[in-house]
């Protein structure tokens, strides 16, 4: 499933918001947190003007229980979108 996602992708030139975040859910159940965390960090580098994706990640990643990196990437997000 992950894989015919990943060749959508490919196609068109990038993340699309809707196929990463089903990329996410497949490998949360899956259990690969790992995995999903670097599919919303595709989504960060492809878009790095959209706050929203940056704030969407943050959210994931204190979900998971990885708040340094949540920590970390707010921090980011802070610097960046000052008045967002």
């Amino acid at each position: 499933m992950v894989c015919a996602k990943d060749k959508v992708e490919k196609k068109i030139g990038g993340p699309i918001e809707s196929i990463t975040r089903q990329k996410q859910s497949i490998y949360v159940y899956l259990n690969d947190i790992n995995a999903a965390i670097q599919e919303g960090n595709k989504l960060i580098s492809q878009f790095p003007d959209e706050p929203l994706f940056m704030l969407s990640q943050i959210d994931f990643l204190f979900t998971y229980q990885r708040k340094q990196e949540a920590f970390d990437l707010l921090e980011k997000a802070e610097k960046k979108f000052p008045n967002d």
